[in-house]
């Protein structure tokens, strides 16, 4: 007899969370560097795969920063 086991998530977030400005500028600014990055990467390595994979990690960090909290300075 084998056990199964279950693995629940949850994921509790509000229905609207208001984004400071100065957060969508440092993301605005991550994406104009990984664009660089990989413009760079194309010019170097011809092969599609790679530049793929780190469009990948590129949405993947972008995802992580945007479920970050967010503390202001007053």
């Amino acid at each position: 007899m084998t056990k199964k086991s279950i693995s629940n998530s949850i994921s509790i977030q509000p229905a609207s969370i208001e984004i400071p400005d100065e957060y969508k500028a440092l993301l605005r600014c991550i994406d104009s560097i990984n664009i660089c990055f990989d413009n760079h990467l194309e010019s170097l390595i011809p092969d599609s795969t790679s530049i793929d994979l780190r469009r990948e990690q590129s949405i993947s960090f972008s995802k992580f920063l945007s479920s970050m909290p967010i503390e202001l300075a007053t």
